[in-house]
């Protein structure tokens, strides 16, 4: 909520919350493996490291079917997520490539960065 915030004029009661747009599930400690971790989850190379995870395919399907929900309702929508998730929602459509292409778009982003997808 905060980085969304950050851009707009928006009061946080007019920001509509959608848990289908949150972060993949996950258990997870922070230790010197996790960029490693994630990025093998990004791309798709699912391991023991990831027992109890979403995979991406069930977040990717979560995060599309929230879009799908919002189609049509306005003009423009504007999600503010997480890398992965929407790293596995991009490779689910199509516009990113499966494996090292979805792990090396996840890596290339900023913290905050924008990601701007004309919807078919």
């Amino acid at each position: 909520m905060q980085t969304f915030q950050c851009l707009t004029d928006s009061h946080q009661e007019a920001i509509l919350r959608d848990a289908r747009f949150n972060e993949i599930h996950r258990h997870e400690p922070f230790d010197d493996d996790f960029r490693s971790r994630r990025r093998a989850w990004v791309e798709g190379n699912m391991d023991a490291r990831h027992t109890g995870w979403e995979t991406p395919q069930e977040a990717a399907s979560r995060f599309d079917e929230a879009i799908s929900a919002y189609a049509g309702r306005a003009d423009r929508l504007v999600i503010c997520s997480h890398g992965m998730v929407i790293t596995a929602w991009l490779v689910h459509r199509g516009r990113v490539q499966a494996g090292s292409g979805a792990g090396a778009f996840w890596a290339a982003l900023a913290f905050p960065d924008v990601v701007d997808v004309e919807l078919d």
